[in-house]
């Protein structure tokens, strides 16, 4: 038996794609401190269900919830051209969370979020939003990254649903 295999946990409405990585794989490479499953190289993943958290650079903003009806018009907009699956999102003043399913053959969520932020920009600009702009002419609302994670199993479901839900309460 070879150091991976590729298995495929199905669920009615998830799908994630993991690799099983041998005792010795995980020491040897550092992987997932002891897990036996581990979620790795999601850049090479085609399809799959993912967690992220995106964040505005100012963290005392409250941009998103006070505009979440464009923010709801661009995740529509974007969905229609590159479709994915939204299985959950909680809309928070600075940053969001949410949990995506992408299609079969398809790993491009960067992508979709180079769509997503600055369709929203552009159209806090269009509305009239006063936005600041950073040294080389570029809006500063969003960081540059997000976090993403790729979903394992439903246990791995179950909890960053449960983070999304329990959040707002922090």
């Amino acid at each position: 038996m070879s150091e991976w295999d590729i298995a495929w946990f199905k669920n009615p409405v998830f799908r994630y794609r993991c690799i099983r990585a041998t005792p010795l794989a995980i020491y040897h490479f550092g992987l997932c401190e002891g897990a036996l499953w581990c979620c790795i190289g999601v850049t090479a993943w085609r399809g799959g269900t993912y967690f992220f958290t995106v964040t505005l650079r100012d963290r005392s903003a409250d941009t998103l919830v006070r505009h979440v009806g464009l923010l709801r018009a661009v995740f529509r907009t974007v969905r229609a051209e590159r479709p994915f699956t939204i299985n959950a999102i909680v809309i928070l003043p600075d940053h969001l969370h949410t949990l995506w399913t992408l299609p079969d053959g398809d790993s491009g969520y960067s992508g979709r979020w180079r769509a997503i932020k600055p369709r929203f920009t552009r159209q806090l600009v269009q509305s009239g939003i006063p936005l600041d702009c950073g040294h080389r002419g570029e809006y500063t609302l969003w960081q540059r990254r997000f976090w993403e994670h790729a979903l394992c199993d439903d246990a791995d479901v179950q909890h960053h649903a449960d983070y999304s839900h329990w959040n707002p309460t922090r």
